[in-house]
C-alpha cells in the first residue's frame, strides 16, 4: 500500500488516468535483478454541485395559503458522495413575497434538524415560533454526515405573496470536506403555496349549510 497526497487544480469533473511506475530490484540471489512496471490508476474528480440534491419541500402543518405567518418549511436533502460533511448550514435566498419569521430578512440560515426536532414541529406545528425558532439554531448532536445521509432543514417563513403557486428560492448548502475544505453547493428548493379551503358548501336539497 502506498500513500499519495494529491492535489487536485482546476480540472473538469470525470475520470483522470494516471501513471504508477514501480522501479524496484528484485533480490533473487547475486546482484538482484532490477525491474520497472507501469500501471493505470483511475483518477475519479466529480462535480461539485452534485454533491448534495434536494429530496423534497413542503410544510410542517400540510398545505400554507397566501398571508400565512411562521409557516415551517421542511427541506429534505441527501448527502450524495462527500464522506465527511461537518458544519453544515442552509442558506436560503427567499424570493419576493417571502421573509424568514426569525428576524424578518430576505435571507434564512439554518442549520440542519434532529429527528426529534422534526417530531416535535409535527406535534406543536407553529403555535410557539419563538421557542421553535431557538430550538431550529441549534446544531444536532451528529456534527459529521456521511455519504448517502439525510438531512432534514426547517426554514420558518413568512408567506406574504398574493398569489397560490410553486415559488423557488436560491440557496447554498454551506460545509466543510473530509479534507477540512470548506465548500459550497448550490440548490434550488421550490417553495409550494397551494392554499387551503377556508368554507364547505353542502346543499342539502334546497337548504345550504356553510361550515367554516
Amino acid at each position: 500500500s502506498i500513500p499519495f497526497r494529491v492535489s487536485v487544480g482546476d480540472v473538469a469533473p470525470g475520470v483522470h488516468r494516471a501513471v504508477l511506475r514501480l522501479d524496484y530490484v528484485a533480490q533473487s540471489g547475486g546482484p538482484g535483478a532490477r525491474l520497472v512496471e507501469e500501471y493505470y490508476v483511475e483518477l475519479r474528480v466529480v462535480d461539485e454541485g452534485l454533491a448534495f440534491e434536494v429530496v423534497s419541500s413542503g410544510w410542517v402543518e400540510g398545505s400554507v395559503e397566501p398571508g400565512t405567518y411562521g409557516a415551517l418549511l421542511h427541506v429534505v436533502i441527501r448527502n450524495n458522495y462527500v464522506d465527511g460533511a461537518s458544519g453544515l448550514f442552509l442558506e436560503l435566498r427567499l424570493p419576493e413575497g417571502f421573509t424568514s419569521s426569525i428576524d424578518n430578512s430576505s435571507v434564512a440560515r439554518v442549520p440542519p434538524s434532529s429527528p426529534q426536532v422534526i417530531q416535535a414541529l409535527a406535534t406543536g406545528g407553529r403555535q410557539a415560533v419563538g421557542a421553535i425558532a431557538q430550538l431550529l439554531q441549534q446544531a444536532p448532536a451528529t456534527a459529521t454526515y456521511s455519504r448517502g445521509s439525510i438531512l432534514d432543514f426547517v426554514v420558518p417563513l413568512n408567506v406574504l405573496v398574493n398569489t397560490t403557486g410553486t415559488y423557488r428560492a436560491e440557496a447554498l448548502l454551506h460545509y466543510v470536506d473530509q479534507w477540512g475544505t470548506p465548500r459550497s453547493c448550490r440548490l434550488g428548493v421550490p417553495i409550494p403555496v397551494l392554499g387551503s379551503v377556508r368554507y364547505i358548501s353542502v346543499d342539502l336539497g334546497g337548504g345550504t349549510v356553510r361550515v367554516t
